[in-house]
């Protein structure tokens, strides 16, 4: 079992002693590639270079370095659109309509052409190179992979049930452009280039995940088959899709037996509490029940992803409309923002009383530091007797342990609201 920190990368080499302290084991970067920024670099525009406003290659090469003598890194890449209005565009050079699932600056690939399909193995084959230094886990989180192929007539979706205005994606099911089968055998080329490239490599733990709001059997698909594998772990999302703050212990068991019971047979499982898409696990539950669901996150068996900030409790902070960087807030304007933007979510992390909380010198910042900083940030709980910090750390080191490591697991409701968790080792138990 790995423990995966998704990690803002700003100032990141500085502060990889924390995680290391911390008993992270391996890290998620968000994109790094150069990009216009229209979408937080997701919008990719050059695969194979670092974008200046996080360094260079040999910044990069840096941080690879370091990490090498303290955790182990994994590496992040990475018909209505989904952030709202057409999902096609007129381009005056070319005189043709183009389709963007996402924003205008992100055109979509057509996979159905070899050659693209070529393009891209050479392209994750030249970033496996470049990391070659690089000891210990290693591999890609593929964002938005459900999106990956259109239907080839691209044919009208149908309306939703659901009460949605006419530009807003839930306004159309989408049959067409979601979870396409041909989603599967492309991650399977992927798969089977970091494969053959590590296979030549000692030392080297390949890790390619994907990341899907996908109903259970979609998302399955993504594992493949032991003949034809897929990736390692497609993300596990129930946790945030299944659950609210109003919870029921009840409510909580099912969403972990519905992942286990359809989880195929030798694949990894994985729990994911939150994200940069989602509010913060304070925000959906409530503070006091932060130390619970991390340890929730730690007692089950697989892979436990913890988003930054969320093992020191963070909170999401009020982002004005003028603040506002997220083009799914943008798009719906000032009377609907907050209702669609994730900056909320996405503040920098507290490191300490200083300026900016810590993240930076400047006294402003892309988005906003949350004014609770000079209470809620790492210094003061790594000082403080208890903290979410102390209460993180034990059970990243309670995880090492034979039962949590290789131990089945039973779930009980007790009551309405206490759920109980066993994890043994069966050799371990008293005749």
């Amino acid at each position: 079992m790995k423990l995966a920190h998704v990690l803002a990368h700003f100032g990141i080499t500085e502060n990889l002693d924390y995680l290391s302290d911390l008993g992270v084991s391996a890290v998620c970067l968000a994109p790094i590639f150069s990009s216009p920024m229209v979408d937080f670099g997701y919008d990719i525009d050059n695969y194979i270079d670092i974008d200046p406003i996080f360094g260079t290659l040999k910044d990069f090469e840096r941080l690879v370095e370091k990490a090498k003598r303290l955790v182990q890194l994994a590496g992040c890449f990475v018909q209505l659109s989904v952030f709202g209005g057409s999902a096609w565009t007129w381009d005056n050079v070319r005189g043709q309509y183009f389709l963007h699932q996402f924003t205008e600056d992100q055109p979509d690939l057509n996979f159905r052409c070899p050659a693209v399909r070529q393009e891209m193995k050479l392209y994750r084959f030249s970033v496996i190179k470049i990391s070659t230094a690089l000891t210990g886990a290693f591999g890609f989180r593929v964002d938005a992979v459900s999106h990956l192929f259109e239907d080839y007539q691209f044919r009208d979706e149908p309306e939703s049930v659901l009460d949605a205005e006419d530009w807003e994606y839930t306004f159309l099911e989408h049959p067409l452009t979601r979870d396409l089968s041909q989603n599967y055998w492309l991650v399977q080329e992927w798969r089977q280039v970091l494969d053959e490239f590590a296979s030549g490599v000692d030392n080297v733990t390949r890790v390619i995940m994907t990341e899907s709001y996908s109903d259970i059997k979609d998302t399955m698909g993504y594992y493949g088959s032991s003949e034809i594998p897929g990736v390692h772990f497609p993300l596990n999302f129930l946790f945030i899709s299944k659950l609210n703050n109003f919870c029921e212990a009840e409510e909580i068991k099912n969403a972990i037996k519905l992942w286990m019971t359809k989880l195929p047979e030798n694949k990894s499982a994985n729990w994911v509490l939150g994200n940069h898409d989602v509010p913060r696990v304070s925000a959906r539950f409530g503070p006091p029940l932060v130390d619970a669901f991390n340890m929730l996150l730690m007692v089950l068996p697989g892979v436990a992803v913890t988003y930054n900030g969320e093992e020191i409790g963070m909170e999401d902070t009020f982002i004005s409309w003028e603040q506002t960087k997220d083009p799914n807030g943008l798009y719906v304007g000032s009377r609907r923002y907050t209702k669609f933007s994730r900056d909320p979510q996405r503040t920098p992390f507290q490191w300490d009383t200083s300026t900016s909380a810590g993240f930076s010198r400047n006294t402003s910042t892309w988005l906003p530091v949350n004014d609770n900083y000079m209470k809620l940030n790492l210094q003061s709980q790594k000082l403080a007797k208890e903290s979410h910090y102390h209460v993180y750390k034990r059970l990243v080191q309670a995880r090492r342990s034979a039962s949590l490591q290789k131990g089945d697991v039973d779930i009980q409701v007790v009551s309405k609201y206490v759920l109980t968790i066993f994890r043994y080792v069966k050799e371990m138990l008293p005749p």
